[in-house]
């Protein structure tokens, strides 16, 4: 079977970037359901958690935590992250889905008001707008009509800007009129807003996505809230355990890995986006470390320099946690994953793999040679 199309060798900052269109075509516990199960949601949400407690005063740990909710921000995150462990019923989505139409429509904010001011007005519409808020923060409250003078000065600024329709869909109600005549006329707009950013009307089949993620979990080995190595599965003893064929198996998994992480599946994607909480596996540079390599004394080996690493043994499997790992180990990691990945595609079985990087621990090392060939093979080979 014929992967889907995809661009190769993407960049590190592409990858971590799911596209809103990719999120926001979800019903609502599906978007939570495909974001928990992201590697860099995994790595990340507790640091993001700390952002938004603000209560670490250390600059560094701030600055770490700020990283975090930037990352997640690409996801579509932009609240405070809850566990990975946390159920659509704890999250009472349920009840937010059916106030918002299972996605379909969602009440703006005045958090999503202001950032799009933020975004989409001119330097000289936001000074002038910011201006003006900044005064009424100076009126006592309950005094009215001077926030009513600050309208009116609102409302005839000389700045076009002002008066051009938002680029995000936004309307005003009249709550008087019949709602028949409000869905006719949103209905009439909503036409009109696709056919002009060539929207395509889709049919969402929600069943599909608890088949995709049924794949996803036994491809990855996802179990409960994290990802165990040892319980990933071939497509083939998918298809043989869901009684499907064995071609779709691998397209049902095909579509997770794009809504999970908004690009199409290819072996450098699979690798960049686990690259993290599969292959940096604690000590794993250390053991994996090539005989010939030359590694310099450093102070880190003392604890000196050294970078968070989110993935941590815990349990047996590996989960999330606080391990330190040097940023030379780091980065070794990743050069080790590329050379084996050649070779991999060079067709060398393990053991001349093994032989030709020296590597100084066999056990450690066909674990990850494994774990790479099995999410290279194409099912169809």
């Amino acid at each position: 079977m014929t992967q889907p199309a995809s661009s190769e060798n993407p960049s590190n900052s592409i990858i971590w970037v799911r596209q809103s269109r990719v999120l926001n075509a979800m019903p609502i516990e599906y978007r939570w359901e495909f974001t928990r199960r992201h590697p860099t949601y995994l790595s990340c949400w507790q640091k993001a958690h700390q952002f938004y407690l603000r209560t670490n005063p250390d600059p560094l740990e701030q600055k770490l935590a700020e990283a975090a909710m930037m990352m997640l921000l690409q996801l579509g995150v932009s609240t405070d992250p809850p566990p990975p462990f946390t159920s659509p019923e704890a999250l009472q989505i349920g009840e937010l889905g059916q106030k918002w139409e299972a996605g379909a429509i969602a009440p703006a904010t005045y958090r999503d008001m202001a950032g799009e001011l933020l975004m989409n007005l001119p330097s000289e519409a936001r000074r002038l707008v910011g201006q003006i808020l900044i005064e009424s923060a100076e009126i006592p409250e309950r005094q009215n009509d001077r926030l009513f003078d600050l309208m009116l000065r609102l409302m005839v600024l000389p700045e076009p800007s002002l008066d051009e329709v938002s680029k995000r869909p936004t309307v005003g109600i009249n709550m008087q009129v019949p709602q028949r005549a409000i869905v006719a006329a949103l209905e009439e707009l909503i036409r009109d807003w696709k056919k002009e950013q060539q929207i395509d009307e889709i049919r969402r089949h929600e069943s599909a996505l608890k088949d995709y993620l049924r794949v996803w979990d036994l491809r990855e080995g996802w179990v409960d809230n994290h990802y165990e190595i040892d319980r990933e599965r071939t497509f083939q003893q998918i298809a043989d355990q869901l009684s499907v064929p064995r071609r779709t198996a691998a397209s049902r998994y095909y579509s997770a890995f794009r809504l999970i992480c908004g690009h199409e599946h290819s072996f450098d994607n699979w690798v960049m986006l686990f690259s993290v909480v599969k292959l940096a596996i604690p000590g794993g540079a250390r053991s994996l470390r090539r005989r010939k390599s030359v590694v310099p004394k450093r102070e880190s080996d003392a604890g000196g320099d050294e970078l968070v690493n989110p993935v941590a043994s815990n349990g047996g499997h590996l989960g999330i946690g606080d391990r330190r790992i040097s940023t030379h180990d780091a980065s070794e990691v990743l050069d080790i994953i590329t050379d084996v990945r050649e070779l991999i595609k060079k067709g060398w079985s393990d053991e001349q793999i093994i032989d030709e990087m020296e590597f100084e621990q066999k056990e450690p090392a066909e674990k990850l040679i494994q774990t790479l060939r099995r999410h290279r093979d194409d099912p169809s080979s």
